[in-house]
């Protein structure tokens, strides 16, 4: 939470058939404390004309929704920080949160 907290926005993977309990969590929790939240898909679904609707709840929650078939992740960040408010510099020590790999 305290990396939620912390941060500008959310940016919320929703690969796969249906969304992971974790991050659909999180972007419950980003919402209620009134955080910008961009949902992303990257998965190959799409293409193959199989992609499932977007959770309404998630849909709701979300400021922006981008689709973005087999993507890189410089595709996925170049897209979703267009879509979050201008970050503002930090003096924040981050040893406590949590690091994606």
């Amino acid at each position: 939470m305290g990396g939620i907290d912390w941060a500008d926005g959310l940016v919320a993977i929703m690969d796969g058939p249906a969304p992971d309990s974790g991050t659909a969590w999180e972007v419950g929790y980003a919402f209620g404390t009134k955080k910008p939240i961009v949902l992303v898909r990257t998965d190959f679904r799409p293409l193959a004309g199989i992609a499932g609707d977007y959770s309404p709840m998630l849909t709701q929650a979300a400021t922006a929704r981008i689709d973005l078939p087999v993507a890189s992740t410089t595709q996925v960040i170049s897209s979703s920080s267009t879509r979050l408010p201008e970050s503002r510099p930090r003096d924040t020590d981050l040893s406590g949160c949590a690091h994606l790999p």
